[in-house]
């Protein structure tokens, strides 16, 4: 994971100058990244805040303890070794005791919540339907980057190491909130599935939400939203439900593009907020034509580090967890093959009209 400065080179180095600490956190910064070089893609970067922010005592903390945990990293399941763990006391947080607490797992949020969804063997995919919409899915032991999409670590535990692939989508749910807040299509009390439910389907009406552009797989930054198909006949349903089928899209490109590198996928495993709606998720079954399975529990992300922490701690094994994933409901595909690909050469042709407006 690459650890890239803001600024030139020569203007960090004028700042750490004029501020002493920074040399300790560029130094600490510098091992980090020699630490992570062969563990990480170059795919994956972070942008550090601008050096002249860095004065920030709260920055001072978070910076040291990142630094010191990437140096130490080489498993997700470890004991962290962390320089600034006394301001990690239990009294700070109104818990009896005077030790540290130690830190037994880091990851971030998108690879715990694969591993929270059991995302255990190559090609087991899930997609998060939250304000934005991720897909990750198992790329087994050896790196792998479709085109379209992006990839990285998921998870070194039990000394096994795991990639992912993973397609973003800038706006899912928050789509969702738009036509509320400002269309104005849906009020506060209203039910979004009992809005789209009122009409059988969008009367050809797409929802290309390109609020800040799209992401995976298209990357095309300029592109602004568009709400393609409108007509007479139009109402405020075929609209919701629009937006709604919007999610269900973008995931399909985003899962295209992986079976097309070569990852065969049998069923997408969903969670997030939105993963409630079951008109959604029989959509999204529907339009890739593969069961889509939805757990009991949708919050993954903090079921996942926690199960790599109790890992490292001896609790249990992977194997005890993928007994333990409970299943809520599977939506099979209902809609004949005819029909979903005449629904998605619509979203097709709205994506192009509105990518080709880009500037």
């Amino acid at each position: 994971m690459p650890l890239l400065p803001c600024r030139p080179a020569r203007r960090a180095r004028r700042d750490s100058d004029r501020f002493p600490e920074l040399r300790r956190w560029r130094g600490e910064l510098a091992a980090a990244e020699k630490a992570l070089a062969d563990l990480l893609p170059a795919t994956a970067k972070v942008v550090l805040v601008e050096p002249r922010r860095m004065r920030d005592r709260a920055n001072d903390l978070l910076l040291g303890m990142y630094a010191q945990v990437a140096q130490d990293h080489g498993a997700h399941d470890r004991r962290f070794r962390i320089e600034h763990a006394q301001h990690l006391r239990p009294q700070d947080i109104g818990l009896p005791g005077s030790a540290a607490i130690p830190v037994r797992a880091v990851m971030a949020d998108q690879q715990a919540g694969m591993f929270g969804q059991a995302c255990f063997t190559p090609g087991s995919t899930k997609n998060t339907f939250g304000t934005a919409g991720v897909l990750t899915g198992n790329a087994g032991s050896h790196p792998v980057i479709p085109e379209g999409l992006t990839g990285s670590v998921g998870w070194t535990v039990g000394g096994q190491t795991a990639y992912e692939v993973e397609g973003v989508v800038f706006h899912s749910g928050q789509t969702m909130q738009w036509l509320r807040d400002r269309l104005g299509v849906l009020s506060p009390d209203d039910d979004i599935e009992s809005v789209a439910s009122r009409v059988p389907d969008t009367g050809g009406v797409y929802v290309v939400p390109a609020f800040a552009g799209m992401c995976a797989p298209h990357w095309v930054r300029d592109a602004q939203a568009a709400i393609v198909g409108l007509t007479l006949e139009s109402s405020a349903a075929h609209v919701v439900r629009a937006g709604v089928e919007a999610m269900a899209y973008q995931t399909r490109d985003n899962v295209t593009a992986l079976v097309e590198s070569g990852t065969p996928i049998d069923e997408l495993k969903v969670d997030g907020g939105a993963a409630r709606s079951g008109l959604l998720c029989q959509f999204q079954a529907d339009i890739l034509g593969i069961p889509v399975v939805r757990p009991t529990e949708l919050e993954r992300t903090a079921l996942g580090v926690a199960q790599v922490a109790g890992i490292g701690a001896g609790l249990w094994s992977m194997s005890d967890l993928s007994s333990q994933w409970q299943l809520d409901r599977v939506f099979e595909p209902t809609m004949s093959a005819d029909r979903r690909e005449e629904l998605h050469a619509g979203w097709q042709e709205a994506v192009r009209r509105t990518l080709a407006k880009a500037p």
